[in-house]
């Protein structure tokens, strides 16, 4: 016997009701499914049922993908439908909501979508930032039974396509900064060799040249590079120009790039000329601003923090022969001046001769005796400088720190930097006391720059904070990088990092 059923669709089956429906099935076969829901097809006939994932793959940082048109269709028996009744129509939720786009097509509000009758939507992905982007695209119906259709984004920003310019002196892992001084005596020529890089995508022209015509006795190798990107070439600039007495004078040596970011840099260069070969010094030390020369009088650094009766970290400072002739330790001298100089720690070079062109390192600490605002001078003189330097003599440096609160060093990897070696730009470090943070904005959070400019070989890659009390402090990491034409723009918090401070 066969047994006929009838089903009246009211309500949660939203059907055409001006003329009432049967649906009738055999006990045998089972009974109806009814509507199973709405889902997409993307350009190529792919199907995506509610809960699958669309990747659009790869896109530059502000260049939006291309754009994916998707059918609405509806997975519904004859006469069967559902209404979108959203509001908005089509949503997008997440973390990355902004970056996923509606550029063209929408359906309208209270569309229908059945079997014959389906829609449209036009979605494209547009990066602000570099890494992986998700969001959820959400479809609400007026099915309660099929509820909202949710197709998971994801898309993936990249380093836009540009030509990036970097350049550094051979054998040096620090940028170009300030004077680069070339000393010769008669019947000499000097030589230094620099390195032009493409740390872009597309290809870099730079053309070099003395934008002031003042340019006597230097020369350079070349005039104009074409680097492939990741790719580096080399160029030479060499002075020969040596009168009997002393010379001096500066020029600039113009670079010219299709890097956005770094369209002009000049390079500086003191031209010393002496009747008598001579050794010549530059001091630099480290911080988060990179190597900071502190020839002359003048330079004030900060070297940290200490509680009483304890050693701070050590300030590495670098010192390199410009000249042409040996520096003989034996005949130079460091001495500490001024009212906290017993609490101030210099430990010199190890080696006993600096050739031209060589570096060594020399540090100081502070050992305080007591809380409070330390001060001291650092004086460094040597015997076998060429007369008439025209930089004040001997180098003084100011020392300042301070005995109390604890000073810490924070670090990130350097996978971190990419971005921000590339481009103008640098780190945003956050640190709070007793608990984590999710905003620079939270209460009790503090938040510092470490900077990186336009041009410099590296990022560093640490910072110190001065000055923490006891406790545990939690820190939290962002890059930054203003990247021409389109702005500032910031990554992600890292993973918090916690200092304990006894």
């Amino acid at each position: 016997m066969t047994v006929i059923v009838f089903f009246f669709a009211f309500g949660n089956c939203t059907k055409d009701t001006s003329i009432p429906l049967l649906f009738g099935a055999s006990s045998s076969n089972g009974s109806y499914k009814g509507i199973q829901g709405i889902y997409l097809i993307d350009q190529e006939g792919k199907k995506y049922p509610s809960g699958s994932t669309y990747s659009f793959g790869n896109s530059y940082e502000y260049t939006s993908s291309p754009v994916q048109n998707f059918t609405i269709a509806c997975d519904c028996p004859d006469s069967e439908f559902v209404n979108l009744t959203g509001n908005p129509i089509i949503d997008v939720a997440g973390l990355h909501l902004d970056q996923f786009m509606f550029p063209g097509i929408l359906p309208s509000y209270g569309e229908t979508i059945s079997e014959n009758n389906p829609s449209n939507v036009e979605i494209s992905f547009l990066p602000s930032s570099l890494g992986v982007k998700t969001a959820k695209l959400i479809i609400p119906t007026n099915d309660p039974n099929i509820g909202s259709y949710i197709l998971n984004l994801v898309g993936t920003g990249k380093n836009f396509a540009a030509p990036r310019f970097q350049v550094t002196e051979e054998g040096e892992n620090t940028y170009i900064g300030g004077r680069i001084n070339f000393v010769t005596s008669p019947g000499q020529s000097i030589t230094r060799t620099f390195v032009v890089s493409n740390t872009g995508e597309k290809e870099l022209t730079v053309n070099l040249e003395d934008p002031y015509s003042d340019h006597i006795g230097f020369t350079w190798s070349e005039t104009n590079l074409t680097i492939a990107p990741g790719k580096k070439k080399k160029f030479t600039t060499t002075y020969n120009y040596s009168p009997t007495g002393f010379l001096y004078y500066g020029i600039t040596l113009r670079f010219t790039t299709n890097d956005p970011n770094s369209p002009i840099f000049d390079h500086f260069y003191g031209a010393f000329s002496v009747a008598t070969p001579a050794p010549a010094v530059d001091i630099s030390y480290g911080n988060e601003n990179g190597m900071i020369d502190v020839r002359g009088s003048g330079a004030v650094v900060q070297v940290g923090n200490a509680e009483p009766g304890k050693t701070s970290s050590a300030l590495v400072f670098t010192m390199k022969n410009t000249g042409n002739a040996n520096l003989d330790f034996s005949q130079g001298t460091f001495s500490l001046s001024g009212d906290n100089q017993n609490e101030f720690v210099v430990i010199p070079p190890t080696q006993a001769i600096l050739a031209p062109g060589e570096k060594t390192t020399f540090s100081v600490r502070l050992k305080p005796n007591s809380v409070g605002f330390k001060i001291a001078l650092l004086t460094f003189e040597y015997a076998t400088r060429y007369a008439d330097d025209p930089y004040p003599y001997p180098f003084n440096i100011t020392l300042l720190g301070g005995g109390g609160k604890k000073d810490v060093y924070v670090t990130w990897p350097i996978s971190r930097n990419k971005e921000v070696n590339t481009y103008k730009g640098g780190h945003t470090v956050c640190y709070k006391k007793g608990s984590s943070f999710s905003a620079e904005t939270d209460p009790g959070t503090k938040c510092e720059d470490v900077l990186n400019w336009e041009s410099f070989a590296y990022a560093p890659t640490f910072t110190k904070l001065y000055k923490l009390s006891k406790g545990t402090w939690y820190v939290r990491i962002k890059s930054f990088v203003n990247r021409s034409p389109y702005g500032l723009w910031k990554s992600e918090f890292s993973p918090v990092q916690t200092v304990v401070i006894p």
